[in-house]
C-alpha cells in the first residue's frame, strides 16, 4: 500500500441503503433484486429508460407503497415507510416529474402547506411565512416575491419552489424524478448550479434521469 493509500480517508457511511429490492405485481416483476447506497452530499444518478423501473423504485423510498422483498436502511436503521409522511419525516423528499404545487397558492403558501408557522394567539403568522420562505428560496437562487402565487412563475422557477419546500422539511436526500424533462439549457445549468450547492451542504440527491450527458456532469457516481 502506498503512502498515499495509507492516508486516503474511508467513505462516509451510507445514508440510504438498498439491499436486494424487489417488487412483483401480480406476478409480474417491475422491479428486480436492486442494491444501491446514497450518501451525505453526494449525488447519484439513477439511470434507465421509460418502464426500467426507476418510478416503482422512487415510490418505495417515497413511501407510497412496499417493497415485495429486500431491505432499506435510512442513517443506519431499518427503513419500512407505510406512507410519504413517513419518508419525509425521516428527511426523504421526492420530487415528481408532475410538480405538485398548487397554482392558487403563493409561494410561500405551497412552501409551508399545512405547516404555516403560527403566532402567539395560534393564528398563521403570515409575516414570519414569508420572511422564512424569503430565507429558503434565496438558499436555491431564487429572486421573487413569497407573495406571488405561482401561476405566475416559469416550469423552471416552480421546480426551484419544490425543491425550497423540500428544503424548507429539513431534507437530508432529496429524490428528483426526470427534472429536466421541461427545462432550457439555460435553466437546466442553473438547476445543475443549485444541486452542487445542495451537494455542498451535505445533501443527497438522487436524480433520476434518462440523459447520460446530464447526469455525467453533475453526478458524484451513477448506476
Amino acid at each position: 500500500m502506498s503512502p498515499a493509500e495509507a492516508a486516503a480517508p474511508s467513505p462516509s457511511p451510507p445514508l440510504l441503503a438498498v439491499e436486494g429490492v424487489t417488487k412483483r405485481f401480480a406476478g409480474v416483476t417491475a422491479l428486480s433484486d436492486v442494491s444501491l447506497e446514497v450518501r451525505p452530499g453526494e449525488i447519484l444518478g439513477l439511470l434507465g429508460e421509460n418502464g426500467a423501473g426507476k418510478s416503482t423504485l422512487l415510490k418505495i423510498l417515497s413511501g407510497v407503497m412496499p417493497p415485495s422483498s429486500g431491505r432499506i436502511v435510512f442513517d443506519g436503521v431499518e427503513f419500512n415507510p407505510h406512507n410519504p409522511q413517513d419518508a419525509k419525516r425521516l428527511g426523504i423528499v421526492t420530487i415528481y416529474q408532475e410538480l405538485s404545487l398548487i397554482p392558487t397558492l403563493t409561494v410561500a403558501e405551497n412552501i409551508f402547506i399545512g405547516r404555516a408557522p403560527l403566532g402567539p394567539l395560534g393564528l398563521v403568522s403570515w409575516r414570519k411565512m414569508e420572511e422564512d420562505s424569503r430565507a429558503i428560496i434565496a438558499r436555491v437562487g431564487l429572486n421573487i416575491d413569497p407573495a406571488t402565487p405561482v401561476s405566475a412563475l416559469s416550469v423552471a422557477e416552480q421546480q426551484l419552489v419544490e425543491i425550497a419546500r423540500a428544503l424548507s422539511l429539513k431534507s437530508r436526500l432529496i429524490i428528483m424524478d426526470e427534472p429536466t424533462s421541461a427545462l432550457t439549457e439555460t435553466e437546466v445549468q442553473k438547476l445543475m448550479s443549485i444541486m452542487g450547492r445542495l451537494r455542498n451542504d451535505g445533501v443527497a440527491i438522487m436524480f433520476v434521469t434518462h440523459r447520460l450527458e446530464e447526469a455525467s456532469a453533475i453526478c458524484d457516481r451513477m448506476t
